[in-house]
């Protein structure tokens, strides 16, 4: 039987738990939880807004989809709040931080990467969001 290459992947890799060494996860083999790029410059945001603001049931229920797109750049403010929303870090618990977005285990493997174009300040370029310096700084 044919498989493709995603299916054996996912297959060959995840964990089932009675089949686990000591019925628990190696983490002394967890990858790096964040990456980061030493030799570049970071921008400083300002910090993301985290309390109050709109409802959720509100939020979907003014939700719309818009085609005529403001010729307006993107404030530093607002690419903060919205970095934040995707990726930002809303609790520590013991040696784990956690996000807005959920992850089994807390490993994480997604990164936030930009295509900047018109951000106020911020020079068009390929970005990547560091979310262990963030607080409101990407790279």
């Amino acid at each position: 039987m044919k498989h493709d290459l995603g299916d054996e992947f996912h297959r060959s890799t995840k964990y089932e738990r009675g089949k686990l060494p000591g019925h628990r996860l190696d983490w002394s083999t967890k990858p790096a939880v964040y990456k980061v790029y030493l030799d570049t410059p970071s921008i400083s945001l300002p910090a993301p807004d985290i309390q109050g603001g709109q409802g959720l049931w509100d939020a979907l229920r003014t939700r719309r989809s818009v085609r005529a797109y403001k010729e307006d750049a993107v404030t530093q403010a607002d690419l903060s709040q919205m970095l934040w929303a995707s990726q930002g870090i809303t609790a520590r618990i013991h040696d784990h931080e956690l996000r807005t977005a959920p992850s089994a285990g807390a490993l994480y493997p997604i990164e936030t990467y930009l295509c900047i174009n018109r951000v106020e300040g911020i020079d068009p370029g390929i970005y990547h969001y560091n979310i262990k310096l963030c607080r409101g700084v990407f790279m």
